[in-house]
């Protein structure tokens, strides 16, 4: 962000080189960097990372831009990053100091270094993506999601769009012609003809490539410490290895201006990646991955995380915003899953290799785990497909028009009570694949999440906690099913998560003591989606809550992945018809389980911390409905009260702990004003 901003003023201020246009010119298509474009115009939307969820002003901005730009008869063309082919590992040191800086940050109250460090927005992030095509498309705008870096798609179809807007990094792909400014009211753009700014700098291409990635372009890391501008100037008469005097530094800024000079694309039959030779890429893609990934990836648009860690046979695991003992006790318990998530890509793509213990290299953010080999295996599951019509049939029978989690559950339960002999036929391999149309696949995947989070039994029966799934309300159902995966994981409790790396006293001014009850009734209430007005936060943030929210985010990703490693299996089998309608649907399936904020589990504890509701709604104008708000935590509570006294015995703590802790709860709303029962 701040490199692309450097470089516009100097264009603009300096060299006086911005061309102006009619936005009539530009009509039908625009090219659009679509991370750059979204980060530009959330930039103010710092605490969105922190509280979790998708940004609070997501939808309100984009929806703004597509509609003007189709006012003007333009169909926007958004383009997303797939692939990185940077080295993954040079991120884990960066991300840990900034968060530890953070929450510094947050204990001194300074508001200026906190923002600076929150303003690069996480725009594909796993809350953020779906809302994102879902907007997009829903305005009448396009997605298409890239193999690698979207500058090399984009340069491909230069020809097709009447106009590319991104920052002037998209130089270095050979676009010629780079729009920094859209003027909907005025009707004009403002715009950049690179061949003409090279000139005017006096340098070469491959120099201007250079600059860019020794200032962080691409690698994310800054090699000098002249300022990007200062850099373009130097190199007019010296070559970069005189400014840099690092044999070392040079050779990773010469290999990634070959990586870049690769033309990492997708062709226009959809069918064929193009890349010149190069050793990183082929290293990659013709042995470890049919062209068909890439093709499903950038279709559908599946998470580049976990197909980029395929590729590579690199995963690397990055620090949360919050760290915490429970956050890395959860991420360990999880590598089971993750180890199945692999094979099933493997089995799919690993055609010129026979399954081995070749599997992926997991690091991690701190040093007390090494990095080791996370094998493949032989993967063994359930045989659903020749029931997936039953368990439709059983849905309709009992009149539920939504397939999701629960209706999966009970309709599981409905057919097993009364056809206990297809335990036997569950285990057999399937011989005739059946054309999963969209409610078929629907039911297949939530049957893949229920077993293999633990709601179906290996032998194909249902478990203790499908039978509590399917008792709570629908509309809780998703939040139950998170809950119930904390309990099993022991991590659903009162005690404080602490801080890694945090010393006390900056400990004591972000998360001030507070009682067992007020700890876990705020933390259960963060499942709850607040009653927000699309407005920046300028309220309360609070480090436990963000360290539990890790929790939930993490829980929810390895859902996604699982999900989208069975759709991706399907689909690369020609088993799902590929449409406009089905790629959205896909995209939806996947994200199965919707991430809400913590904003209600804020409320909840100031309000249990004494607050009166008019101190909250002076502290927290960004929330529509507070009174609603706590009411539905209430409610909420109830529900995961009873759920608790299902799962576990009398003597149990937790158990123990959520009941005293309902009293106080209840007290706080009464004495509030709240309704309750």
């Amino acid at each position: 962000m701040e490199l692309r901003k450097e470089l516009l003023d100097y264009l603009d201020e300096e060299l006086k080189i911005l061309q102006t246009g009619s936005l009539h010119e530009l009509e039908p298509l625009l090219a659009i960097d679509g991370e750059a474009f979204i980060s530009e115009i959330l930039q103010d939307d710092f605490y969105s990372q922190v509280l979790g969820g998708t940004n609070f002003t997501l939808k309100t901005h984009l929806s703004y831009h597509i509609r003007k730009l189709k006012e003007w008869q333009i169909t926007p063309v958004f383009f997303f990053n797939g692939i990185s082919l940077r080295p993954e590992t040079a991120i884990i040191a960066k991300k840990c100091k900034k968060s530890k800086r953070l929450w510094e940050e947050f204990s001194k109250g300074n508001q200026v270094e906190i923002e600076k460090l929150l303003v690069k927005q996480d725009v594909l992030n796993l809350e953020n993506y779906r809302e994102i095509l879902e907007i997009i498309r829903n305005e009448g705008g396009e997605v298409m999601k890239c193999p690698g870096h979207c500058g090399f798609q984009i340069s491909y179809l230069d020809k097709v769009v009447r106009g590319v807007v991104g920052g002037l990094d998209l130089a270095c792909f050979g676009i010629t012609k780079i729009i920094t400014s859209l003027e909907y009211e005025t009707g004009i753009y403002k715009s950049v003809n690179v061949n003409q700014m090279l000139k005017i700098m006096e340098i070469t291409s491959k120099k201007y490539t250079e600059c860019l990635i020794a200032r962080g372009f691409w690698l994310g890391q800054k090699f000098i410490k002249m300022s990007a501008v200062e850099l373009l100037q130097g190199l007019k008469t010296k070559d970069l290895k005189n400014l840099i005097a690092d044999d070392g530094k040079c050779q990773q800024i010469e290999n990634a201006c070959s990586l870049i000079d690769s033309q990492f694309y997708l062709c226009s039959d959809q069918t064929k990646v193009n890349f010149k030779p190069n050793p990183t890429i082929s290293s990659m893609m013709p042995a470890r991955c049919a062209e068909k990934f890439y093709c499903s990836m950038c279709l559908i648009g599946f998470s580049s995380d976990l197909l980029t860690s395929y590729i590579k046979r690199v995963e690397v695991m990055i620090p949360p915003i919050s760290d915490s003992l429970k956050y890395r006790t959860l991420v360990h318990k999880y590598k089971p899953l993750m180890r199945k998530i692999y094979s099933i890509i493997n089995r799919n793509f690993d055609e010129n290799q026979p399954l081995s213990l070749k599997g992926v290299k997991v690091y991690y953010w701190y040093d007390e785990i090494q990095p080791f080999q996370l094998d493949f295996e032989t993967v063994k599951e359930i045989n659903w497909e020749p029931f997936l019509e039953n368990l439709l049939d059983e849905n309709k029978v009992c009149k539920i028009s939504n397939i999701d989690l629960q209706s999966c559950a009970s309709a599981h339960i409905d057919m097993w009570r009364n056809q206990r002999q297809i335990l036997d036929e569950l285990k057999k391999p399937s011989e005739n694949k059946i054309e999963l149309k969209n409610d078929l696949l629907k039911i297949k995947i939530h049957m893949r999440v229920l077993e293999n989070f633990g709601f179906i039994s290996p032998q194909g029966f249902p478990t203790l906690f499908a039978r509590v799934l399917t008792l709570v309300k629908p509309e809780f159902q998703n939040e139950i099913f998170l809950v119930l995966e904390l309990l099993k994981l022991g991590l659903l409790d009162w005690k404080p998560m602490n801080s890694i790396y945090l010393p006390e006293n900056v400990l004591k001014k972000i998360s001030p003591d507070s009682s067992d009850y007020i700890r876990i009734i705020s933390r259960v209430s963060c499942f709850i989606q607040p009653s927000l007005n699309g407005e920046l936060w300028t309220a309360p943030v609070d480090h436990d809550l963000a360290q539990f929210y890790s929790l939930l985010r993490h829980m929810v990703k390895i859902v996604q992945f699982l999900a989208e490693v069975y759709l991706l299996e399907d689909f690369i089998n020609g088993r799902i018809e590929i449409t406009r309608e089905t790629i959205t649907s896909l995209i939806s399936y996947a994200h199965i389980l919707p991430l809400k904020n913590v904003a209600v589990g804020i409320q909840v504890k100031k309000l249990l911390e004494g607050k009166s509701v008019q101190d909250l709604k002076k502290e927290m104008p960004q929330i529509l409905d507070i009174e609603g708000d706590l009411e539905k935590a209430w409610i909420f509570w109830k529900e995961v009260h009873s759920v608790i006294k299902i799962v576990t015995i009398e003597s149990d703590s937790v158990r123990n702990i959520i009941e005293e802790a309902s009293k106080l709860f209840k007290t706080s709303l009464l004495n509030a004003g709240i309704h309750v029962i």
